[in-house]
């Protein structure tokens, strides 16, 4: 499980960004954040990087699954877009409460990736 890296807090702009670390096998690792609730409009998206620390802009194959967890629920549900395609990544968009985002990857290889990170923006609009 990888951990929280960075969070910046924009102050003059209701914006939170969070990082994690990167997971340490990319075709394993699961990642969990905590996300503050408070923000109701989240942004996600998985960046990957090669063996030499550089951000790569996709791998051949594989997918990230995303999941959230509300205020609503102790469990995690599929947001409206649940996948993250590997081979061109995209950002999420996400409406609502969220307190928590899990990305599970799965078959993600290619294109020397080493390693990946879950990058949550949120703001209050």
């Amino acid at each position: 499980m990888a951990t929280i890296t960075t969070v910046t807090v924009r102050p003059w702009r209701p914006t939170r960004t969070q990082h994690t670390s990167g997971a340490a096998d990319p075709s394993a690792d699961t990642v969990e954040i905590d996300v503050d609730a408070g923000y109701t409009h989240c942004f996600i998206g998985v960046q990957m990087f090669d063996s030499a620390g550089a951000q790569i802009p996709a791998a051949t194959a594989g997918t990230f699954t995303i999941d959230v967890k509300t205020l609503s629920t102790e469990l995690f549900e599929a947001p409206p877009t649940p996948t993250i395609d590997a081979t061109a990544p995209l950002t999420i968009s996400v409406a609502g409460n969220i307190r928590q985002v899990r990305v599970v990857p799965a078959g993600v290889v290619g294109n020397d990736v080493t390693t990946w990170r879950v990058v949550v923006t949120c703001n209050r609009s």
